[in-house]
């Protein structure tokens, strides 16, 4: 699609708003799973409505083939002397970042996306336009540290909603989406010598850890657990993978030993107990080519959706995997380049997946 540039107050985009930026020479939409949502227009200086592009303005284009129709809030403008307007964008969802919530509790996960949704003044410094949907259904009980943002409370800081129940965002317009699986899988493969671009095979153990001695100190007084925790196979390697963790942040008042032991078997079970395989690849979905054309249902992909990959030697790889990264061409309603594979747990990615 042909982007379009709105008002910086518009939310429902069913106008032309300040009209379409037919010039643009590129317009691309990048997302990572979890992570950053964000666009990049290019288009000449003295292109039709060059001069109303401004910070804060939204601009309407397609993240992917799916979600049509997103607002992009332009946050940086760059001239430059050989003629082209360079604009970065992010979506909407970035505007969380100032929305300040209270401290409050929530009994589960529905209990607190409906409490967000609510955009009352119990919760929030100020109120949002945005909606908060789920499908999760943990019981687990949330605390709302209060006075962050709610963009660092989904999923921006340790602790989060992310972290704790786990899940998908969806970001669609002004609608946030915590699902339990936000892909689904078509049977789609990609193949070496046919559609493949690219692929990095790595496997590492470097933080493998297979037991935990659990201390907890205050002043003088040290606490142990008396024993070494352990998970996974202790067998795999000659020597044991033991480490000493602190948890005197976890506990206000001195914990029993059974009590450090909860802690150090909870800490464990965020861990890998084995070498960690990681699968990265990017290739190019065989129906945008004018051979595979009419396999255009069967082959589109979005993100999270899953991937069948077979490479043979020296890979040897035959797994699947799911969609982790996309960058979506708008002007030519394909993608520019797929990534499948796993991106390294962060904060702001998926710490713990809802399998």
């Amino acid at each position: 699609m042909i982007p379009t540039l709105y008002e910086k107050t518009e939310t429902t985009f069913r106008s032309n708003g300040l009209g379409a930026l037919a010039d643009c020479t590129e317009a691309i939409a990048h997302q990572v799973r979890n992570g950053e949502n964000t666009a990049t227009i290019r288009m000449p200086i003295d292109g039709r409505h060059a001069k109303d592009i401004q910070v804060g303005r939204i601009v309407v284009m397609d993240t992917d083939h799916r979600l049509r129709r997103q607002p992009y809030d332009i946050v940086q403008v760059n001239k430059d002397l050989s003629g082209w307007l360079s604009i970065q964008l992010e979506h909407v969802r970035h505007r969380l970042r100032y929305s300040v919530l209270r401290p409050f509790t929530a009994s589960g996960i529905a209990d607190l996306f409906a409490k967000l949704d609510a955009n009352a003044s119990a919760q929030y410094i100020e109120g949002n336009v945005f909606t908060f949907e789920t499908d999760l259904t943990s019981t687990s009980s949330y605390t709302v540290p209060g006075y962050q943002s709610v963009l660092d409370t989904l999923g921006g800081s340790e602790g989060s909603v992310l972290d704790v129940y786990g899940g998908f965002y969806e970001w669609d317009g002004f609608t946030v989406r915590l699902l339990k699986r936000r892909g689904q899988d078509n049977g789609v493969v990609v193949r070496y010598a046919k559609n493949l671009t690219a692929l990095d095979d790595e496997t590492e153990d470097t933080n493998v850890v297979n037991g935990v001695f659990p201390i907890w100190t205050s002043g003088s007084t040290t606490v142990t657990a008396g024993t070494i925790v352990t998970a996974g196979d202790r067998t795999l390697y000659p020597y044991r993978r033991t480490q000493v963790v602190d948890f005197s942040g976890d506990f206000q008042s001195q914990p029993t030993a059974t009590q450090l032991q909860n802690a150090a078997s909870a800490w464990l079970a965020k861990r890998s107990q084995t070498p960690e395989r990681s699968l990265s690849a990017a290739y190019v979905p065989l129906y945008q080519s004018i051979e595979y054309k009419d396999l255009a249902n069967a082959e589109q992909v979005a993100l999270d959706d899953t991937i069948h990959l077979v490479v043979p030697e020296p890979f040897n790889v035959n797994a699947t995997a799911r969609v982790v990264e996309t960058y979506f061409d708008n002007l030519r309603s394909r993608y520019q380049s797929v990534v499948i594979g796993t991106i390294r747990p962060t904060i702001t990615d998926a710490i713990r997946s809802v399998k």
